[in-house]
């Protein structure tokens, strides 16, 4: 009867001990998981606090060199495709939060690599219905600010070419701007732009009805 209450004495213990080790590796991942959910996770390439390019690439660099850094990227359309400045082939799968998204290249006329666009469910010109759709709004949003602080440039109550609601938030760097564009909030369609200063569009994500602000201030 003693060796019985002894054994399940251990036993409790070992239940006890199993469980903090349980919990103890359950803060463990969690926290490495905080830790990875931070900027880096969309790989821009940031030295002294400005953006200077993307997975290890630089504005600038020409496509064939780019395709060798971005050892993922994959051609996607051919032949390529123009958006404004930018001409398309090739994007890098990407995956946030079990969300499939694209980071295309954008080259200019000399081939060299400016912006990413990185896009979900998009093909240049139309969006696919399925998967267009994205939850991360307010993840990025909030993403970004805690990185880099309030946007510089905040547009609001504006329209795109389907007249749906769009808005969009921008922050100025050295060598890049980067541009969270909802660029259709009741269909959720969501983009994050990233490029040299003259790739990206200021102008507004549509037609506005109030001027931008700097939420800085």
């Amino acid at each position: 009867m003693q060796f019985f209450l002894t054994f399940l004495k251990y036993f409790h213990i070992l239940i006890v001990f199993k469980g903090y080790i349980t919990i103890s590796y359950f803060l463990i991942c969690f926290s490495q998981a905080s830790v990875k959910a931070d900027v880096n996770t969309i790989d821009f390439l940031i030295i002294d606090d400005d953006i200077i390019g993307w997975k290890g690439m630089i504005w600038g660099t020409t496509k064939d060199k780019a395709k060798e850094i971005i050892k993922n990227s994959i051609e996607i359309q051919r032949p390529k495709f123009k958006v404004g400045d930018c001409n398309f082939s090739h994007a890098a799968p990407l995956n946030f939060l079990q969300e499939k998204w694209y980071g295309w290249l954008c080259e200019d006329e000399e081939n060299r690599i400016i912006k990413i666009a990185i896009e979900k469910g998009w093909n240049g010109t139309f969006f696919d219905k399925k998967n267009s759709q994205t939850k991360l709004f307010k993840y990025f949003l909030e993403l970004f600010t805690s990185k880099f602080g309030p946007a510089h440039i905040y547009w609001k109550q504006c329209h795109n070419s389907r007249w749906n609601f769009t808005e969009e938030y921008l922050w100025n760097f050295k060598s890049s701007t980067l541009s969270l564009l909802f660029r259709d909030i009741p269909n959720k369609h969501l983009a994050i732009h990233v490029g040299a200063p003259n790739s990206i569009n200021k102008l507004g994500p549509g037609i506005c009805y109030q001027k931008s602000q700097d939420l800085r201030k």
